[in-house]
């Protein structure tokens, strides 16, 4: 139902954020990931997009800090419904781009349980993992974020893959 190539923009946060914050202190050194400033619309367009322990927000602006260390400010909370909450020290960053695998769904798909599996690719981008080769995720659409059309989210970490919706 989709590919994705490349590595997800993964990262921890080094500090705490409140729920009132406008600071988003990242560690991107576990994907070496860098992360590019936006414009205020792009903010409010959700461009800049990223999920952080239940939580989808965007940024402005991303200052590099130290090595695979980041401010991210201008931020807009709570997209797509999202609550909006503290989190702590160490919690998962993942800035949603196309590295990310979107699958999108209706209002009709709630309570749908769905079957999935990913497969990897060699370093070349070819000789795809067999599905027989690989376990299963089991993920069922519970009604939330983000709104209609809603997405089922596969964000790799260094243990596999987390779905989020």
């Amino acid at each position: 139902i989709g590919t994705v190539y490349g590595a997800a923009r993964t990262g921890l946060l080094t500090k705490a954020l409140a729920a009132d914050g406008t600071t988003l202190k990242v560690d991107m050194s576990e994907s070496k990931a860098e992360l590019l400033s936006g414009t205020q619309a792009d903010a409010e367009h959700l461009n800049t997009l990223c999920y952080v322990d239940g939580e989808f927000l965007a940024y402005r602006d991303a200052t590099l800090t130290g090595p695979g260390q980041y401010d991210l400010t201008g931020l807009v909370r709570g997209a797509y419904g999202s609550t909006i909450s503290d989190h702590p020290s160490g919690a998962q960053f993942a800035r949603v781009d196309d590295s990310v695998f979107k699958y999108p769904y209706t209002e009709a798909d709630i309570g749908r349980t769905l079957y999935l599996k990913f497969t990897s690719f060699n370093v070349w981008g070819f000789a795809e993992q067999s599905l027989s080769d690989t376990d299963g995720e089991t993920f069922v659409i519970v009604p939330g974020k983000p709104p209609k059309p809603e997405l089922l989210l596969a964000i790799s970490t260094e243990k596999g893959f987390k779905l989020v919706g």
